[in-house]
């Protein structure tokens, strides 16, 4: 249901047969639209292809953690709004 295709978006993942791609559908959902939100917007996608982002961000994030040395550090760099709203833990 995702794919790519380097002629579309630069080869972002996409969701198959559309050019809307993965990280569209994350940012919605992460900036707070609901998933009926999102279909409400973009009418011709199904729940499946929704859930189908998902799995994909997190195979792919799987698929990067899993090839990363074991003695690098890892750190997650957040956009600004959120690191507002992360409390600091180093007093």
């Amino acid at each position: 249901m995702i794919t790519r295709d380097p002629k579309i978006l630069l080869g972002k993942p996409i969701i198959k047969g559309t050019r809307i791609s993965v990280e569209l559908i994350l940012r919605k959902l992460a900036s707070g639209y609901t998933v009926e939100q999102v279909l409400s917007n973009y009418p011709h996608l199904t729940i499946e292809q929704i859930q189908a982002c998902k799995f994909a961000t997190a195979k792919i994030a799987r698929l990067s953690f899993s090839r990363s040395p074991p003695s690098s550090p890892f750190s997650i760099r957040l956009p600004i709004s959120c690191q507002q709203a992360v409390p600091n833990s180093h007093h």
